[in-house]
């Protein structure tokens, strides 16, 4: 027997569930009981076949590429939201950002190691505490070791 039941066992559950429930509703909770397993198994079927077909469609679309085809000339802001929930966001406009200048070289500075301090090594060019092993320096980008 399954799950290490006895005859005894289930004989023993019959009765119990007898008693609790009446003879009059037994049946009616037998049928309830086969429906709701018929429906999980038809459940569960419909999941793997699902599973199955995605399985199925990314082995045929191996580079990543969406599976349908995407308009070439796509309306911006879209006319109706993917999902119910999400809200088109407009576009901003780009800013500009600044590049950092190139760092001025101390005389000398190529000659002579950069001052190591317990806390780290000191840049040459502006005078920040990096930390220790540091190649470069955080404030100005300078080259910390020769």
């Amino acid at each position: 027997m399954p799950f290490g039941l006895q005859p005894w066992h289930l004989l023993v559950i019959a009765i119990v569930a007898l008693v609790i429930f009446g003879p009059s509703r037994l049946p009616e909770l037998g049928r309830s009981l086969g429906k709701s397993i018929t429906e999980f198994r038809k459940g569960m079927q419909e999941m793997t076949e699902g599973m199955k077909e995605e399985l199925k469609t990314s082995d045929q679309n191996p580079a990543g590429t969406p599976a349908q085809s995407v308009p070439t000339n796509p309306s911006y802001p879209p006319a109706q939201p993917m999902h119910p929930y999400q809200t088109p966001v407009q576009p901003q406009p780009v800013q500009t950002v600044q590049t950092a200048a190139e760092p001025q070289q101390v005389p000398g500075a190529e000659i002579y190691p950069p001052p190591q301090t317990s806390a780290g090594i000191t840049c040459g060019s502006c005078g920040t505490v990096n930390l220790p092993g540091a190649r470069f320096c955080n404030q100005c980008g300078a080259s910390l070791v020769n």
